[in-house]
């Protein structure tokens, strides 16, 4: 008898969602729960095999290939350092609500969760801008509110080279979809750190979308958005 409830509470435990003890979005974490678990970083690298697409793990190289183009540093947003502001979707420079007033972003691009499911603020902000050093970030980033949505990044019009740096609370590495003006996708990964770390892209196709996506459910953010047309 001894041996059997031993074994129905070894059951139990081995039951219970162990995820459930991890924040789900910034919200939980501003509450006081602890971030996932992040993944061991890899190097950025196209799944497709696409070699038409041009990567770039360097800033300074990126702006030599692709000079002039505008850059969104987000400083505009209404957050404290190491806090976080909850936002409605899609972010852009129409946005106005607590992060951003009209004209408060550069055109030409969006910022949304790829599901689009999240009811809005201020019970349910899809989207958030941290503070600086929250995670160790130097600036202000943005991203999704929930870990588990896809950042959705569009632009319009479609855009011939995209860079930002990555953003996330524990070193891991994103999977990435860039979709073309066609609908015809291209998958990569690139490696996100707490401080940031540099990517972009280069496509003979212009770009209509990138999907930032974290495999770890830790929250995908970004900082220093550079697009354009060559």
């Amino acid at each position: 008898m001894k041996n059997l409830l031993t074994l129905l509470i070894a059951i139990l435990f081995a039951s219970i969602d162990i995820s459930a003890q991890y924040a789900e979005s910034w919200t939980d974490y501003m509450d006081g729960m602890p971030m996932p678990p992040g993944q061991e970083i890899g190097n950025s690298r196209d799944i497709n095999n696409n070699r038409s697409a041009t990567y770039y793990t360097d800033r300074t190289m990126f702006q030599a290939a692709n000079p002039g183009f505008p850059l969104e540093d987000f400083e505009a947003g209404a957050v404290l350092p190491f806090q976080v502001t909850g936002c409605d979707e899609p972010m852009n420079d129409a946005s106005s609500d607590a992060c951003f007033t009209p004209g408060g972003l550069i055109p030409g691009f969006s910022l949304s969760t790829f599901e689009g499911i999240r009811a809005g603020c201020p019970a349910n902000c899809p989207l958030v801008i941290l503070g600086d050093g929250l995670i160790g970030n130097a600036d202000i980033v943005v991203g999704p509110n929930f870990f588990g949505d896809t950042y959705l990044i569009t632009f319009s019009p479609p855009v011939s080279a995209a860079g930002m740096d990555l953003h996330v609370p524990a070193a891991e590495t994103f999977d990435i979809v860039i979709t073309d003006g066609n609908g015809m996708t291209t998958m990569t990964t690139a490696s996100a750190t707490p401080a940031g770390t540099f990517w972009g892209v280069e496509c003979p196709e212009l770009i209509a979308s990138i999907q930032l996506i974290s495999p770890a459910g830790a929250g995908e953010l970004i900082d220093n958005l550079e697009f354009g047309i060559n």
